[in-house]
């Protein structure tokens, strides 16, 4: 059964943030997301702040879009969202989110307003439209070359435009084809719609990816953030309530982050503003709300270095899997175009090692053997001379 609400002895503001750090836009970006992994990783997340001046198109979207129905007294409980379909226009919904924030014009702490209505057995009932594919309904990034911004750039190429971000250097999903291959919430951003309150429950990223999630404009987010070396002790916890785990998949159930302090797990939290990226880490469970009405913009991506936690979030079984390693790994020997570096060039010839010994079902192995020839050929060759170099097929 359930715990019953319960007095909670320590406060928000007890509560660690994440690292805020300032975005150089001319780095290569998986480079950078590389460095932030070995040094922020034990955080779950750190936060990117932005100079520049990203135009914003999205609320001239007038297509109809679909919102989750939420009763934040009742998300302890991990219920299924209801579903609104064709509920708003961006417009509909802005100004829905705004009459809504009116209300409590009056309160200075929206964060404990929130956790107490969670606790709480009032109804308060919000809408948050998420994962709004961009395929469909456009990224806020701009897309061509003639959206330009007042400061006269075209951000339609910019390396961390999320468009853009999966076909860099060292992207384990550089191969993937943006027409043929578009995996919504990878190849294709996600855009979510945020009013006060609107929450993101407790969650891991698919296939334990990593994300990225960028804050067009609005009012601010609240995340709250576990490290990924406690991620099977908050599990522990989930069970302790006498919950499935399976009801972590969708995504619908909060935990105050104080009750989890109290039973002795660290939280980190961030106040997430306009023109700040957060980039989660693998395994790290992260939840949060909105403080009103907000766009925010998201995507997967994965590390070469990390291709190794797709095979073992399948076998955890905590999210359904889109893709598996050897499917990537394949692609990316198979691509004329690729760029890596020599130390995931290594990474790339032992799961092709691993591919082969074990996978007796494998498309085109012929090939595949050649290529691992040629690989080992051109590493010999270049490592000498270039630590990041481009792979070529024979």
């Amino acid at each position: 059964m359930l715990n019953k609400s319960r007095k909670i002895k320590k406060n928000l503001h007890q509560i660690g943030h994440i690292p805020i750090l300032e975005l150089d836009i001319t780095q290569e970006p998986f480079e950078l997301f590389s460095q932030l992994q070995q040094k922020y990783q034990h955080y779950g997340a750190v936060q990117l702040s932005v100079s520049w001046n990203l135009p914003t198109f999205f609320e001239n979207m007038m297509k109809p879009i679909n919102t989750r129905v939420q009763n934040l007294s009742k998300l302890k409980y991990g219920e299924s969202f209801v579903q609104k379909v064709g509920a708003h226009t961006v417009k509909s919904y802005k100004k829905m989110a705004q009459n809504f924030s009116k209300q409590y014009l009056q309160i200075k702490d929206l964060e404990q307003t929130y956790w107490q209505l969670f606790r709480s057995n009032k109804d308060c009932q919000v809408e948050y439209a998420a994962d709004l594919s961009s395929k469909k309904f456009g990224s806020a990034f701009p897309q061509h070359h003639f959206q330009i911004g007042k400061d006269k750039q075209d951000y339609s190429t910019n390396k961390f435009n999320l468009c853009n971000v999966n076909f860099q250097k060292d992207s384990a999903f550089q191969c993937l084809s943006r027409k043929s291959e578009q995996i919504s919430g990878v190849t294709v951003p996600w855009v979510y719609l945020g009013m006060l309150f609107s929450t993101f429950c407790w969650h891991t990223e698919n296939m334990y990816f990593s994300s990225l999630n960028y804050h067009h404009q609005g009012e601010n987010k609240i995340w709250y953030v576990i490290p990924p070396s406690q991620k099977e002790k908050f599990e522990q916890i989930i069970i302790g309530k006498g919950l499935d785990l399976n009801i972590l998949k969708k995504v619908s159930l909060m935990i105050d982050p104080l009750e989890l302090m109290e039973k002795g797990m660290t939280v980190y939290k961030c106040i997430q503003k306009p023109k700040t990226f957060v980039l989660t880490f693998p395994k790290a469970y992260h939840c949060g709300f909105s403080l009103g009405y907000n766009i925010t913009e998201a995507i997967n991506f994965c590390l070469i270095e990390n291709l190794h936690y797709i095979e073992r979030s399948i076998r955890e079984d905590i999210k359904f899997p889109i893709m598996a390693k050897e499917y990537i790994a394949h692609k990316l020997l198979n691509y004329p175009q690729i760029q890596v570096s020599e130390k995931n060039l290594q990474i790339i010839k032992q799961l092709v090692d691993v591919y082969i010994r074990n996978n007796f079902k494998i498309t085109k192995l012929t090939s595949m053997l050649i290529l691992q020839k040629v690989l080992l050929f051109q590493l010999v060759a270049k490592q000498k001379d270039n630590q990041l170099f481009r792979l070529q097929k024979n």
